[in-house]
């Protein structure tokens, strides 16, 4: 039976764990580092999107485990682990998603444990609830959820809709919805989305884009930027 042959059944992962840590020669990266910030460099953003305290040797160890027992369905845990020190875990999350036709959902769950290594990052000197309206960060637990309906590449109409509850400082900080129709060789997409974050931010956004087959997107709305 040909590779291709849509009779064939295609082989896919059932689980799969992976855990990962870097070694630094130059813990300090040529002094390229700046104490007190958040430094974001290609070296340590690559192996997990969270910050930690960096200037040491040994990265935390990052660990990717994936359970897809249907096609259908999915759920991916993500962990980064203090190899030194009593930190334990320095942040977590879980991210299932189940799909039935047209109709897709998402749930993620993101907790990031402040007492250990990121009390500077989410709590920089001038931070607090003078300055922002809120209370000052302990640790750091989101939940964000994702709705789609239909497909951008087929014809007709399709949508997306996501929150963002935080639930340390009991807001919802951040809100998204997106409606797309596809005419067949053109299509259009439109984005709206708030954001609260007391007085350091609160705004809202509205994007727009017109995708012609075969030629390219025009507007404000970055394919990077799209919902799904």
């Amino acid at each position: 039976m040909p590779d291709n042959s849509p009779d064939r059944p295609q082989a896919r992962d059932i689980f799969s764990w992976r855990l990962s840590q870097k070694y630094y020669i130059d813990p300090t990266f040529g002094g390229a580092l700046v104490p007190g910030q958040n430094n974001v460099l290609a070296s340590t953003i690559d192996l997990t999107g969270f910050a930690y305290e960096h200037g040491q040797r040994f990265s935390p160890i990052a660990s990717v485990m994936k359970f897809a027992p249907f096609s259908n369905y999915d759920t991916e845990i993500r962990a980064d682990m203090n190899p030194s020190g009593p930190s334990g875990i320095l942040d977590a999350g879980i991210t299932s998603r189940m799909k039935r036709g047209l109709l897709g959902l998402s749930i993620t769950d993101f907790f990031i444990n402040n007492t250990s290594y990121l009390g500077s990052l989410l709590n920089p000197p001038n931070s607090g609830s003078a300055s922002t309206g809120l209370p000052p960060l302990t640790a750091f637990n989101l939940l964000g959820t994702a709705v789609t309906y239909g497909d951008p590449n087929r014809k007709g109409l399709s949508g997306a809709f996501g929150m963002d509850y935080n639930f340390q400082q009991k807001i919802f900080q951040h809100a998204i919805g997106q409606v797309s129709y596809n005419f067949g060789c053109f299509g259009i997409d439109i984005q709206y989305q708030y954001f609260d974050l007391g007085n350091l931010r609160r705004e809202s956004q509205f994007r727009i884009a017109l995708a012609l087959a075969n030629v390219g997107t025009f507007g404000n709305l970055k394919p990077r930027e799209r919902l799904y």
